[in-house]
């Protein structure tokens, strides 16, 4: 089976984010066809990384889901933000300032308006 049909997206659902973080395990939907073995040789052919164990369940909605736990020499964090999973809104807040409107405030401000 092809490595892109085997697996069709990851997850970043917030569940998915812990696994990455605390097990060092990334989450995939992939074909329902696929096996373990299919999926392992897919994760590392398209993420060179090397997959220890691989686990996997069919959703009650019928798409198959895949977890696979990296060996100890890759980090599923680094793999991640390789892939995008992870966006830089989802790790921390971002601030955002408007200079215009503060400028404008600002000068509102000492005008006594």
């Amino acid at each position: 089976m092809d490595q892109f049909r085997t697996i069709q997206h990851p997850l970043n659902t917030e569940s998915a984010m812990k696994k990455i973080e605390e097990h060092n395990t990334l989450v995939f939907i992939v074909d329902l066809k696929a096996n373990k073995r299919n999926i392992k040789d897919a994760v590392k052919k398209l993420y060179d990384v090397e997959a220890a164990k691989v686990n996997t369940l069919i959703r009650p909605d019928g798409k198959k889901k895949a977890y696979v736990r990296l060996t100890a020499d890759f980090d599923a964090l680094e793999v991640a933000n390789k892939v995008r999973l992870l966006s830089s809104s989802f790790a921390r807040p971002k601030l955002t300032l408007d200079v215009d409107r503060f400028h404008l405030m600002d000068s509102c401000w000492d005008r006594g308006v």
